[in-house]
This record gives C-alpha cells, structure tokens and sequence, in this order.
C-alpha cells in the first residue's frame, strides 16, 4: 500500500511539473502589447505621461487602466475635440488637457481639421485614401485653422516637470517635429520611454516618412527600439501603421 501511494505521488508531481513547464512555455511564446511592457518596467506608483496628439482621449484611458494614479499632461490642437476631452475627464484632478500642438518650436501654423478627427493634422491626406480598418468612413477636410505650437522643452520648463516616465505622440505625420522640440528634455534625461505612432506609404500630400531617420534620431537621443506592435507590408496595403516603444539606455 505504502509503494502504491508513493508512485502516485511521484506521478502527480511528475503531470504538475509538466503542467508548469507548458505554463511557462506559453507565457514565453505570449506575445506582450507595448502597454503590457510598460506595466510589466515602469514600477513608479504615480508615472507621468506626456500624451501628445490626443484625439477624443484613448490613450489617456488607456494610461490610466494601466496606472491607476499617473499624471497625464495631454495635448489636443483641435479647439472643438479639446472641449469633448476637458467635459469627459472634468472629474480627474491628475489629468491636465491643453489646447495646443507641440511641435519643434514656438509659432503658429495651418492645421488641417478633418471630418474624421483622428486624421486632423498639419500634413493633408492623399485623395481618396481611407483608413483600411474604417473604409466607410468620412475623410473631408472641413476647416483650416491657425494652431499655436509649444515645445516640450518650453513646457517642461514652465511647469518644473523633473520627469516624463512616458512620451506618446501621435500625431499625423509631426511626429519628429515633437522630437525636435525635446532636445534638451532628452539630454538631461528626464524621459524614460517613447510610444509613438509611424506610418509609412502613400498617405499624406508631398510627405513621406522613413523609419531609418526616425530610428536615428531617437538612437542619437540615447534610445533603443524595444518594441514593434502591428505588421504588415506596402504590396498589400497603402501604408503601413507601426506603434514604436523605445527604452532610454541605462
């Protein structure tokens, strides 16, 4: 009896080891989100985000299921979808939404606002492209107007910001104008983590955009690509869209 009990020991430890082993096989092979990645490396309580270009305010929703307690400062150009953000998130003492762009410095430019928000920007949309997830929707170009810019580096130093834990930009194509405009934010390393948004292909009028300058300037800034979410390719689709996260070099 005693032989009987010890083999079944054995075997019951033998399938709960093997159990484990496939666990941890499977969270290996899990493919992580770039959020994911940041819950799992940014152990601050209160991390603060930059959230620059931000539409009707996904990324601030998604910042804050992420981080409970974070600091938001958003920026939005548009006069119209910056008075939705400032009613939807009234409440939130820990977010801070502005009326402005941010750019590679202090003016004033044309910005282009959209039927479709989201693709409100300073660079136009080629004729006739549509999103290939939304192709039903409306993409007229309803209005121009004159949008004040800021810089990063201006900001951060009015407002004695000694931290940035996370620099999201997404911003139709201005994406390394707001690089620019962080030149001395990134040498006095204040910034941890960069999410943007790279879209590559025929979308915007006279534009385009390569990865190779964008990963250049971001490397001369002291960061390495840690994370691509999205694929696809240009003999398929128009454009290609990318969600970049770069990690500051310890």
């Amino acid at each position: 009896m005693r032989l009987i009990v010890i083999k079944l020991k054995r075997k019951i430890f033998f399938l709960i080891n093997k159990i484990i082993s496939i666990f941890n096989l499977e969270l290996k092979e899990k493919h992580y989100s770039n959020e994911k990645i940041l819950s799992f490396l940014i152990k601050n309580q209160k991390p603060v985000i930059f959230d620059i270009g931000a539409n009707i305010g996904q990324s601030i929703e998604k910042y804050r299921k992420l981080f409970s307690k974070c600091i938001i400062y958003s920026f939005e150009p548009s006069p119209e979808i910056h008075k939705i953000l400032k009613k939807k998130f009234i409440d939130h003492e820990e977010i801070y939404i502005f009326n402005q762009a941010i750019g590679s410095e202090e003016s004033e430019q044309e910005f282009f606002i959209n039927e479709r928000s989201h693709n409100s920007g300073f660079f136009k949309l080629e004729d006739g492209f549509k999103p290939k997830n939304f192709p039903d929707e409306k993409m007229k170009y309803i209005n121009t107007i004159k949008i004040k810019k800021n810089t990063i580096d201006n900001f951060v130093y009015e407002n004695n910001i000694s931290r940035i834990d996370v620099l999201k930009i997404d911003t139709e194509g201005f994406e390394e104008e707001v690089l620019k405009g962080a030149r001395k934010s990134f040498s006095s390393k204040i910034i941890n983590f960069i999410e943007l948004e790279l879209i590559i292909g025929n979308v915007y009028k006279n534009k385009s955009f390569s990865f190779y300058d964008l990963e250049s300037k971001i490397n001369s800034f002291g960061f390495k690509l840690y994370s691509i979410s999205k694929s696809g390719n240009l003999f398929q689709s128009k454009y290609l869209s990318l969600n970049l996260l770069y990690k500051k070099y310890e």
